[in-house]
């Protein structure tokens, strides 16, 4: 097995049934993997707050940055212990609403979300199409890339894992503990959450 292949199934992937493969979602619909994207067109600056937020008022790890090859910045995080479809979904929603509030809903895409069969995202790093790739950036090089979220060559396969080495799955103690702190925050009636279409596979 690579070494970037070793880095997706610690991050973001789940065993599916017989344990011989591995997904982002499992039979029972639970995911450790949560991505919120920003496009149409893809600004950072619109999406950048809920990377600082998470960071600074939930004492989360980062989440993994990555630009898609095609229309949009992700941020992806990484679940020590997985959660429910709905759950997953609700609290990307609640992560939206505390975060990115000034970002009109259809310009942001959130999965899991609240379509049960919204088919998971491709993990990057993959070829979106001629000269257009989607890869996981370090957190200085988001802004570069204005609004053309794309590498136009392949990303080394050794400096995408190393990015991915870096990175921390959030615990089942810090999950608790923020999903207090944005659970207080939420008004009696909220919105739904954000749905839309992420790149596949």
């Amino acid at each position: 097995m690579s070494r970037i292949d070793t880095e997706t199934q610690r991050l973001f992937e789940l065993p599916a049934e017989g344990g011989s493969q591995r997904s982002l979602v499992r039979a029972d619909g639970c995911v450790r993997s949560l991505v919120l994207a920003q496009t149409g067109p893809a600004d950072w600056a619109l999406l950048a707050p809920l990377w600082r937020g998470v960071q600074a008022d939930l004492g989360w790890p980062a989440p993994a940055i990555a630009v898609n090859g095609r229309d949009a910045f992700e941020l992806w995080f990484s679940l020590a212990a997985p959660l429910p479809w709905a759950e997953a979904a609700q609290l990307l929603a609640q992560l939206q609403r505390r975060y990115l509030s000034s970002l009109r809903s259809d310009r942001a895409r959130a999965w899991p979300d609240a379509k049960a069969a919204a088919e998971p995202p491709a993990v990057p790093p993959f070829a979106a199409g001629p000269e257009r790739w989607a890869a996981f950036v370090a957190p200085e090089l988001p802004a570069v890339f204005g609004d053309d979220p794309a590498l136009d060559v392949g990303p080394g396969a050794d400096a995408q894992a190393e990015l991915l080495a870096r990175q921390r799955s959030i615990s089942a103690p810090e999950l608790r503990q923020a999903r207090a702190i944005v659970e207080a925050d939420e008004p009696a009636t909220a919105a739904p959450p954000v749905s839309g279409d992420m790149p596949t596979s």
